[in-house]
């Protein structure tokens, strides 16, 4: 049975924005995840900052935590259903790859927020718990290079052109960012520059780099 809304495509097959669609659903649904797995974590903390928890205290974690699932298995679920091309082994385990370490960024965030002295702040810079300091720098220094270097000996043409297009328009991004905002900064028009804040803003257009060069 054709469809009359695309020529020459037939309900059995992906539309051309397939990919575009479940790469957007599958970004919006893990943010959807991962903030309220960090309600649930900053409403644990706070609970015990006022000392012993509440039964009431337990339901409330125990409903975000059980939403959190819900999302997750929803998640899952549409993913695993969408009838794209068939895919090579390596893609698959480039893409268990990306999604386990998206996993393991959401689980260093919420401790790098719990870990913080100064309260449940993420990308404050004041005094960290050392131990998480420690387990999170040699995450980071000798984990995620190993991982990246794996999923990048695994990924396919296009999505290896699509991450290099998105790298270069991100180291552009900065050149351009940060010696604007030291200036500006000097003149006094806006704050000190924060590291990790260029570091999110050029995550951010690398990620909308990739999406496009990716998708579009």
């Amino acid at each position: 049975m054709m469809n009359s809304e695309v020529p020459g495509h037939t309900d059995d097959e992906p539309g051309p924005f397939a990919g575009a669609k479940r790469a957007v659903i599958a970004t919006g649904g893990s943010m959807v995840i991962l903030v309220l797995m960090s309600i649930a974590t900053g409403y644990a903390v706070a609970a015990l900052d006022h000392g012993m928890p509440t039964p009431t205290d337990f339901a409330v974690i125990g409903a975000i935590a059980l939403l959190a699932l819900l999302s997750t298995w929803l998640l899952w679920r549409f993913l695993s259903k969408q009838d794209l091309e068939p895919e090579a082994p390596r893609i698959q385990r480039a893409r268990k790859l990306f999604v386990a370490m998206a996993i393991i960024g959401g689980v260093l965030g919420i401790l790098l927020a719990v870990g913080n002295d100064g309260g449940l702040q993420v990308f404050s810079n004041g005094p960290i718990n050392p131990l998480i300091a420690l387990v999170t720098g040699v995450i980071f220094l000798v984990i995620v290079p190993v991982a990246t270097w794996i999923w990048w000996k695994s990924i396919d043409e296009h999505e290896a052109n699509a991450y290099r297009d998105g790298s270069m328009v991100a180291v552009h991004a900065y050149f351009f960012i940060v010696p604007t905002w030291w200036l500006a900064a000097r003149a006094g028009y806006v704050p000190a520059q924060d590291p990790m804040v260029v570091l999110m803003i050029v995550s951010v257009i690398w990620g909308a780099a990739w999406f496009v060069r990716r998708y579009l």
